[in-house]
């Protein structure tokens, strides 16, 4: 069941480590978390090559999609609707480290069924908190049942970096 996510946290506690180690979250008299305000599609996640695959899909066949592409998630559709996500360490945890054959074995056994998501015009820092609560290091963008993009933390990462850049060019 997709996540439901009130109104965004302060920018203070997500961040709290960096305040420890000095750094300003205010740049242009806007914090960290205002500027993170950003809608997920398409101020963070643009251009994007979705990989979707139907539950059947063999382990060994999605693996070598995701070393092929340099992604670290791909999402499992039914029909279109978004039914689960396998990453990089269901397939290490689940298959691989138990002497499982990649072949043999389909990603419906292995994906997080239900996965939580969010729309796409929910904003960068809901989706950073839903993944720093949960552990999350992708999170699926849905239109309805639809998967329709996928954020990871590495893109909200690069959202957090240019804006701490961009204050200190102006330091």
């Amino acid at each position: 069941m997709p996540a439901t996510i009130g109104a965004a946290p302060a920018a203070i506690p997500l961040f709290s480590p960096i305040v420890r180690f000095g750094y300003s979250l205010v740049h242009n008299n806007q914090t960290l978390g205002e500027s993170m305000k950003r809608k997920l599609v398409p101020d963070v996640v643009k251009a994007q090559e979705l990989i979707l695959v139907p539950e059947d899909t063999s382990v060994a066949t999605v693996s070598k999609m995701m070393a092929d592409k340099n992604i670290g998630a791909v999402l499992v559709v039914n029909h279109g609707a978004l039914i689960g996500i396998v990453t990089e360490r269901d397939l290490n945890n689940k298959v691989l480290s138990k002497d499982l054959d990649p072949s043999a074995v389909e990603v419906g056994t292995v994906m997080t069924r239900n996965p939580d998501s969010l729309p796409p015009d929910a904003d960068a820092v809901d989706a950073l908190k839903l993944m720093h609560d949960k552990h999350y290091r992708h999170l699926p963008i849905t239109q309805g049942k639809r998967a329709v993009g996928i954020v990871s933390i590495r893109d909200l990462f690069k959202v957090a970096y240019e804006h701490m850049m961009a204050e200190r060019a102006e330091a």
